[in-house]
Order: structure tokens, then C-alpha cells, then sequence
């Protein structure tokens, strides 16, 4: 935000987001300072995007170990329609074309686009977990170092999908 001090506590107040993080990056704002103000937002939005990522993946490297985690994307699915994940990691550029049971959680792989009922189940699952209030992280390729296209926190401690 750039502006004063008053104006940015009053628009804070106003805000519907509880969670939101409020940096004043500049107190007033000027025509002629706005790209160094948009670089300096750029910069801070990436380093706060880097964090974010660095601390999901350590979440997720604790919940593995709590058993609180999955791999597997037939155990994901799932959970996913039981609104049982937490946050789901998916791998950009990978598509799994299949079918997607939204009420048992079943999942069928095809090897490819086989007709037009086909979809990617990394998109079906994303966002069926969103639509369950859960979190849907995007990983690069080199930032998966697990090697799988699709990993889940699970929303309860008991980790077993019964």
C-alpha cells in the first residue's frame, strides 16, 4: 500500500480478509515514483511467494513424517471429494488425463486425451480441494523435489483414508 499512515489503518479496517499482510511501501504516492514503487512491490510480492512456498514444503515434510500426508493419487481423490485436504502441492506443465468420481473419489487414467469426458485430474483435483476450503499450491518442476505430480496435506491426524 503507499499512502498515510491514517488512510492505510482505515482501509485495513475496512478490509474483509483477516489474514492479509498490510506493507506500507511508500507514504504518499506520486505519478513519477510509481514504477519504483511497482518494482518494490514486485520484489516484495516475490520474496513473500518464495517464503510462503519454502514454508508449505517444510509443512509438508512434517506432516509426511506424522503420517498426516499422501502421495498417491488415487488416495488423494479421495480424500479431495471428503474435503480432507489441507493443501494440495501440483506440479505445473504435467496433466493426467482421467475421470474424477466426485462422489466416491474413484479415478481412472487414460495414457492420453481420450475423448471429450476426459480431463486433467490435477485440475479436477485442485479444484475440488479448493471448493473444500482447501489450499492449492502450484509447484515449478525443479521446486518438486519429490518427482511426484501430486502431493496432499491431509486436514485431519489420523492420516488413514477410511
Amino acid at each position: 500500500m503507499a499512502g498515510s499512515q491514517d488512510l492505510v489503518k482505515e482501509v485495513v479496517q475496512k478490509l474483509k480478509y483477516p489474514a492479509a499482510k498490510i506493507v506500507i511501501l511508500n507514504s504518499s504516492f506520486d505519478r513519477d515514483e510509481s514504477s519504483e514503487i511497482f518494482a518494490e512491490a514486485r520484489q516484495w510480492l516475490q520474496a513473500e511467494t518464495r517464503r510462503s512456498l519454502e514454508d508449505a514444503l517444510i509443512e509438508f515434510q512434517g506432516a509426511e513424517k506424522l503420517k498426516q500426508a499422501q502421495k498417491n493419487i488415487f488416495q488423494i481423490a479421495k480424500a479431495a471429494v471428503k474435503g480432507r485436504i489441507s493443501k494440495l502441492f501440483v506440479t505445473e506443465g504435467i496433466q493426467i488425463f482421467g475421470k474424477l468420481d466426485s462422489r466416491t473419489g474413484g479415478v481412472s487414467i487414460n495414457p492420453d486425451h481420450m475423448d471429450h469426458e476426459d480431463d486433467d485430474l490435477l485440475d479436477d483435483l485442485a479444484q475440488t480441494v479448493l471448493a473444500t476450503g482447501g489450499e492449492v499450491i502450484v509447484l515449478s518442476k525443479d521446486q518438486n523435489l519429490s518427482g511426484r505430480p501430486i502431493l496432499a496435506i491431509l486436514k485431519d491426524k489420523a492420516g488413514g483414508l477410511k
